[in-house]
């Protein structure tokens, strides 16, 4: 059977790093020497100012192999910006701020000029157009236009974050590959008529577990972690025992057929800062897909397999079953174009940590109004947030039972998670329409949110309707009720049965 746990080794090449003196070609050298060490397939994503270096440029131009990508990195820089014919309002010649470091910052006509300028430098300099772009930042018709234009073949987006630099994706598809709504970046279109069918995948090998409350102090997460990626700067990412635990949910846990991770580095780190992760990780690979249990590939080539496999983003679960900082924590996360959803044990109790809403007529602001701001939020729609909902008095979530994760499994079109608890068991099976939830009796799922939040829902017997950012939506209770007095969901008999809907839209104004 074809392997579909899948690994990109994409290695970001800047030309200039402000906030600090930095060998930049090091780490470059170094990656290369890696890739060509093991002989694995890679990627190289090259900003504008690198393009513009000639010591970068005869690296690649000398290097390059059959095994290498070489696409571009799409964060702007002074020079790229002035030869646009635009006004260039950053700190230094590169500036990480989203305005102007980012597409975002501009309109749809300057967006469409920078990247025809990047296009054209690149064609200059290698004569082929990129197959794959990058960038922490990216909006729904920069990717459109470069697919239409250019041909690209996948794209690459920041992981799931909140504020960190900047740049928070919040409520999106959790890792992986999706096909992106033509309105909005983060979400997966629902039909073909909404869709760019390239798709965009979620860079950074984000912890199943602990990056969800990265931005939570105190009894959130194990102490002395910053972020939890595969990022090899980062110390989780430096430690063999995190790799391993990391390396072997994502090759043994159940999924829905296909599996994704991302590893490499931004050169302005420095080959200090990543000496110790990246090799190692390179070896731990390298024994992993000798034994057939991983598949690495180019980004473009990633992309492209996808994009012929499948006409619309299937359903892909990530998961982590056991915790590395023995806190008895577990989370499996399941996506798919309607939604998704996170099933959580925090070492005593299991409960849906998280539920976000997908819907191709949300519609990104900064197409029509480009972000002159520091930092910017893309966002889905919020049923249950357990960061965001979440204060010192309330924990939020859906409360199923004291207990832990037993099992999960894959049943055809469908995902189960199995719950031990010490009344009942339970299990949730979730499909692209609906999430079922089953016990051995009748009972009760405790819904807690914050009192704030709580205020802006409106609840009925059978239905929580919120309303986000113009959008009216509903959780639905196609079985079992909402008791307010109690502030839970009640079974009928067995079961809950719970679907969503977006009820009006802003796109209908």
């Amino acid at each position: 059977m074809e392997q579909n746990r899948v690994v990109n080794i994409i290695n970001f090449v800047r030309g200039y790093e402000p906030r600090r003196e930095v060998d930049l070609m090091r780490p470059v050298v170094e990656e290369i020497r890696l890739n060509k060490k093991y002989g694995f397939e890679n990627t190289f994503l090259l900003q504008y100012d690198a393009m513009c270096r000639e010591d970068f440029v005869d690296l690649f131009l000398k290097e390059k192999d059959e095994h290498m990508e070489l696409g571009v990195w799409l964060e702007l820089a002074r020079p790229l910006v002035e030869e646009t014919g635009l006004v260039w309002e950053g700190r230094w010649d590169w500036d990480w701020h989203v305005n102007p470091g980012f597409l975002a910052a501009y309109k749809k006509e300057e967006k469409e000029a920078l990247i025809d300028r990047i296009m054209e430098k690149f064609y200059s300099i290698f004569g082929f157009y990129p197959k794959s772009a990058g960038s922490w930042v990216l909006d729904s018709d920069s990717v459109r236009y470069m697919k239409e234009k250019y041909g690209l073949e996948a794209f690459g987006i920041c992981r799931e974050q909140w504020g960190t630099d900047g740049y928070t994706y919040w409520g999106g598809y959790y890792n992986g590959p999706y096909f992106p709504s033509k309105n909005h970046i983060l979400h997966p279109a629902q039909t073909k008529e909404q869709q760019i069918h390239v798709p965009v995948f979620r860079l950074l090998g984000a912890d199943p577990i602990y990056c969800y409350y990265e931005s939570l102090k105190g009894k959130w997460n194990p102490p002395g972690q910053k972020l939890y990626t595969l990022e090899p700067t980062w110390p989780c990412a430096q430690s063999g025992e995190w790799v391993d635990w990391y390396l072997k949910n994502l090759t043994e846990n159940e999924d829905m057929g296909y599996s994704y991770t991302q590893t490499g580095q931004e050169n302005p780190f420095g080959w200090e800062n990543i000496s110790k992760g990246l090799p190692m990780q390179m070896e731990k690979l390298y024994r992993l897909q000798k034994e057939g249990r991983i598949r690495i590939e180019k980004l473009c080539d990633s992309g492209r397999g996808f994009s012929d496999s499948h006409a619309l983003t299937p359903a892909t679960v990530y998961s982590a079953l056991d915790d590395w900082a023995q806190n008895g924590c577990q989370s499996v996360w399941y996506n798919c174009r309607n939604y998704r959803i996170n099933v959580y044990c925090d070492g005593e109790n299991v409960r849906i940590r998280d539920i976000h809403k997908f819907s191709e007529n949300y519609r990104d602001v900064h197409l029509d109004v480009p972000c002159k701001a520091h930092s910017i939020l893309y966002d889905a729609l919020p049923v249950m947030d357990g960061l965001n909902f979440t204060d010192e008095n309330t924990t939020a979530g859906i409360f199923l039972a004291k207990g832990k994760i037993s099992n999960t499994a894959r049943d055809g079109q469908a995902f189960i998670v199995s719950v031990a608890g010490e009344e009942q068991n339970f299990i949730l099976r979730m499909t692209e329409e609906k999430i079922c939830i089953t016990g051995e009796q009748e009972f009760l799922a405790p819904f807690a949110v914050k009192e704030s939040v709580r205020a802006g829902m409106k609840f009925g017997k059978d239905e929580i309707r919120y309303h986000h950012n113009g959008m009216e939506y509903a959780l639905i209770m196609e079985e079992g009720s909402f008791d307010e007095k109690q502030d839970c969901l009640v079974s009928s008999g067995k079961r809950i049965l719970l679907k969503m809907e977006v009820l009006h839209d802003r796109s209908i104004d």
